[in-house]
């Protein structure tokens, strides 16, 4: 149910966005794998099998060669005998992210059709949730982080990239 009410706001923006003809907009789905570094490696008892992500995206043309970036998603790292209280872990993440996205050969046509390659950097609110031990215990955290990357529109529907995300999670 939680789910559906972060959901809401996305939708209804994404609706708007996607009314206003005279700016390209773009709403998609964005599917990941990422391999845990630093505290979170360490809680999950090292790195076995990455983890899965999917974010709701909504992309609007700012002004050539900038788009503009809001995703809502979330990650889940596998089970796996982790460090604390030599339990296993479980690890998710949920985050609302603003990124800029700049084009590298934006003279060729319109935004939301320019194929090539990009850059991407923004900013993310996140809700963690670290459950270790079955039912004996959850750690929550809320933080910000920052992403940065590089990136390839293959098609007008499909984008490679690669990113990085990172930000403070308490190592206690």
């Amino acid at each position: 149910m939680r789910a559906l009410s972060f959901l809401s706001p996305l939708l209804l923006l994404s609706a708007v966005l996607s009314a206003r003809a005279a700016e390209p907009a773009t709403l998609g789905l964005q599917v990941r794998a990422s391999i845990p570094e630093g505290d979170l490696r360490d809680a999950l008892g090292g790195f076995q099998y990455p983890g899965v992500g999917l974010s709701l995206v909504v992309e609007q043309d700012f002004e050539l060669p900038v788009r503009v970036r809001l995703a809502l998603g979330a990650d889940r790292w596998p089970r796996k005998s982790g460090t604390l209280l030599a339990t296993d872990a479980r690890a998710y993440a949920y985050h609302l992210t603003l990124e800029g996205v700049y084009l590298l050969r934006p003279d060729e046509g319109d935004a939301a059709v320019v194929l090539g390659p990009y850059l991407v950097a923004g900013l993310s609110a996140c809700a963690w949730n670290l459950e270790y031990g079955g039912s004996a215990g959850t750690f929550r955290a809320l933080h910000a982080a920052g992403s940065f990357g590089f990136g390839w529109r293959v098609t007008r529907s499909l984008d490679v990239e690669l990113k990085a995300f990172a930000g403070p999670m308490d190592a206690g």
